[in-house]
């Protein structure tokens, strides 16, 4: 697969999750004081599958979210103990030693 045919995918996917998540919200906000027809009714299941479409969807982007955040934070601390304990000799500190 090709880089910008995995740039297209990953396009995509990210357009069809968020509106999932557009289109689930507006439902539960637009049906909730429904009229309710009793225990098979067809609106309350699906209220009930839009709330679970949204918990699962925030769940991922907060796991998402703390990933991002101890990879960075991970990287920035990896960088500032390579950058202290880095052998400091004439060379790295580009000292010309001319007499």
């Amino acid at each position: 697969m090709t880089a910008d045919r995995k740039r297209t995918v990953c396009m995509l996917v990210a357009v069809l999750l968020a509106l999932s998540l557009l289109l689930s919200v507006s439902f539960v906000i637009l049906h909730t004081d429904h009229d309710c027809a009793g225990i098979d009714c067809a609106v309350c299941a699906l209220l009930h599958v839009c709330r679970n479409t949204v918990r699962a969807l925030f769940t991922l982007l907060a796991v998402t979210a703390a990933i991002f955040v101890c990879t960075c934070v991970l990287r920035y601390g990896i960088r500032t103990v390579f950058d202290r304990i880095s052998l400091r000799t004439l060379i790295g500190l580009k000292v010309k030693l001319s007499d």
